[in-house]
């Protein structure tokens, strides 16, 4: 009976003793890798353990026994190189197009001594930019019969004084009994960055012998664009 007891005691001990060997193995693994580095230790050549490899934990304190070389490995890689670039991607959609402004207008009988405003538009603050402003023309003799050559030039202007483009045009009576004589026409087109509060005008000045006669009808586009 005691022989029983003093055996069932050796194996409470033992299994005891496992468990804690098991708990300390588990902690030691648990803290490798060492800082991201994998610390080892492999059997020297000329030993029964000859390359043999074996994991320690340098932060424990372990270390390689006599018959054992260190060596050690990062967990993680050096970076690589880069690769080469690689193609270019497909061309995206065009973008919406910017806002645009129509003005529209006629005047009768330019005069030769001021300008004759045909259209004109105010930027608003979401038209102000880079802008394409084209403005087409048409300019109509109002005596056919008589006057001799109508000769009248036509400009975009900015805040009614600098001149972004002039175009002058010219008509000569056509010898007929009707009202309107001879016509012709022009587009001027210019590129210009706008602010918010300027005024662009389609404006007209005769120019020939005959002032008075000339007929002016014409558009004023204003289109913002990004280059």
């Amino acid at each position: 009976m005691g022989h029983l007891r003093e055996t069932h005691i050796r194996v409470l001990v033992a299994l005891a003793v496992a468990g804690v060997a098991f708990g300390i193995a588990s902690t030691v693994q648990a803290d490798i890798p060492d800082g991201g580095i994998v610390q080892a230790c492999y059997g020297k050549p000329g030993t029964p353990q000859k390359g043999a490899l074996r994991v320690r934990d340098a932060d424990q304190g372990e270390q390689c026994r006599f018959n054992e070389n260190p060596i050690s490995w990062g967990v993680a890689g050096a970076t690589g190189q880069a690769g080469p670039t690689g193609p270019t991607g497909p061309t995206g959609p065009s973008g919406s197009a910017g806002p645009t402004s129509l003005a529209s207008g006629s005047v009768d009988f330019v005069s030769g001594s001021a300008f004759s405003i045909v259209a004109s538009h105010t930027v608003a603050a979401g038209e102000a930019g880079l802008t394409i402003i084209t403005a087409p023309v048409e300019l109509t003799d109002g005596d056919g019969a008589a006057g001799g050559i109508t000769g009248v030039g036509c400009f975009i202007l900015l805040n009614g004084a600098t001149v972004l483009f002039q175009q002058d045009m010219a008509v000569s009576d056509n010898g007929g009994t009707t009202l309107d004589g001879d016509t012709t026409s022009a587009t001027l087109i210019d590129r210009h960055v706008l602010a918010a509060g300027d005024i662009v005008f389609l404006a007209c000045l005769a120019r020939a012998a005959d002032d008075g006669e000339g007929d002016v009808n014409g558009q004023l586009l204003l289109e913002r664009v990004t280059s």
